[in-house]
């Protein structure tokens, strides 16, 4: 409830400083970003493994979301990062997620633009 919340203003707040949002594009962003979270099952599984097994997670799930967030483009885009940082994240399946979504949401593309 609270990240709904969250994302409710973030739009409210993004809607009164004038950020243009596709809304009718809306169903491929959610499409787009059910896809980009399907690699991250495998690592909760392990995750979940981890738990069962020794009864702790270990730093596996944080190292994974300090990893994607930082290097991923959720704060900023890759393309600032140092070259080194930057082939890394090409490796993170979030950076495509992202710059896909932005891509249909912020600039009306549709699906079919950001497919590859």
């Amino acid at each position: 409830a609270f990240t709904l919340v969250r994302c409710l203003f973030m739009a409210g707040v993004g809607a009164v400083v004038g950020v243009h949002v596709a809304w009718g594009a809306l169903p491929a962003a959610l499409a787009i970003l059910a896809l980009t979270l399907v690699p991250y099952v495998a690592s909760g599984r392990v995750a979940a493994a981890a738990v069962i097994t020794w009864r702790t997670a270990g730093p596996l799930p944080q190292a994974a979301i300090v990893a994607s967030t930082l290097l991923g483009g959720v704060y900023y885009p890759t393309r600032v990062i140092p070259g080194w940082l930057e082939r890394l994240s090409d490796v993170l399946p979030i950076s495509y997620g992202l710059r896909a979504v932005r891509q249909v949401l912020l600039a009306g593309s549709g699906g079919g633009a950001v497919w590859d």
